[in-house]
């Protein structure tokens, strides 16, 4: 029953296209990674102050949270204020 079946080769076939699709999904989401992380410093760049940005760059991490939460907040406001108008 098993005589026409390559178990070996088919086995590390499976395991090429296991490699190559987790390339492929890390190539994408660095990809990702790069393209939503500007967006979202620029966004956060946009709505704070001088000030507010160095805190959020060089501050603790409650600190830095604190105003990139501020941030999004501002930028939210600011959306719903640009659509409402």
């Amino acid at each position: 029953m098993t005589e026409g079946w390559k178990w070996q080769e088919a086995a590390e076939a499976l395991h090429q296209v296991a490699i190559t699709a987790r390339v492929m999904l890390d190539n994408l989401a660095n990809a990702l990674r790069l393209a939503f992380g500007d967006t979202m410093k620029q966004t956060i760049r946009g709505n704070l102050t001088p000030r507010q940005y160095h805190l959020y760059v060089h501050g603790k991490r409650r600190v830095s949270k604190k105003w990139e939460n501020a941030a999004w907040r501002k930028a939210r406001l600011k959306e719903r204020r640009k659509n409402h108008v």
